[in-house]
């Protein structure tokens, strides 16, 4: 839900600047720390102080938290999920391909899993959102929902369908674009093209009718404000 803040007027009726920036008649955002009185040029995305990329070039390039249910409590009711290890151990291989730190856990309660986010919040480093923490700081206010990636395998109220053997339809599909375009391709344009494999080349195989030949369709949502790429780390970082 969108919150509208309002601001004191002065006598001349215009709006009084914020420290940061301010929004004009027209309603475009402009910086009052690099404007002038009466320019009225707009902040574009791309400009010199705001990279379009994200910063992975690290030794550390970031930490995989990799969170594995297979077996679940007897009272649950719920099957083991098979063909889910196949899924966790591909993607600690690409991952770590890519550069990460990935820790894998398996078979996680809700309060634990709860507890392991805590404190991986705590251990780890603050995201430096682009560029380097101790040598970026950047004094415009971003929402904290900024930043942000989900990658859903199925669209809410369907099935997201997994073999046995091979895995999840969505994680097969990932991994297979990770080990092909991992260093070469966006992360949202790998996504994109995750979506159109699981979607033309899955298709269930079932003895009950209602359950045979169904599809999957992925679902991202982005709340990303520059472009991801993992690209191969340079030689000379420490």
């Amino acid at each position: 839900m969108l919150k509208r803040i309002r601001h004191k007027r002065h006598a001349s009726n215009s709006w009084a600047d914020t420290p940061q920036s301010s929004v004009d008649s027209c309603g475009s955002i402009s910086s009052t720390s690099s404007r002038k009185r009466g320019d009225r040029r707009d902040v574009r995305p791309g400009a010199p102080q705001e990279p379009n990329e994200y910063n992975f070039n690290f030794k550390r390039r970031g930490l995989f938290l990799l969170i594995n249910n297979k077996n679940f409590a007897r009272e649950t009711h719920q099957q083991p999920r098979e063909g889910s290890d196949v899924d966790a151990e591909r993607l600690e291989e690409r991952f770590q391909d890519l550069g990460f730190d990935v820790r894998r856990f398996d078979d996680v309660t809700r309060s634990k899993m709860a507890t392991l986010m805590y404190d991986v919040l705590q251990r780890e480093p603050a995201g430096s959102r682009g560029g380097d923490a101790a040598a970026s700081v950047n004094t415009n206010r971003i929402p904290v929902e900024a930043d942000f990636l989900f990658a859903y395998s199925t669209v809410p109220g369907y099935f997201s369908w997994r073999n046995n053997q091979e895995g999840s339809w969505f994680i097969q599909a990932l991994c297979i674009v990770l080990e092909n375009y991992g260093t070469k391709m966006e992360l949202l344009h790998m996504l994109t093209h995750v979506n159109r494999i699981v979607a033309y080349e899955f298709a269930s195989c079932s003895d009950k009718e209602f359950t045979d030949y169904m599809k999957q369709m992925p679902c991202l949502v982005s709340m990303l404000t520059r472009y991801v790429h993992f690209r191969p780390k340079k030689q000379d970082i420490r």
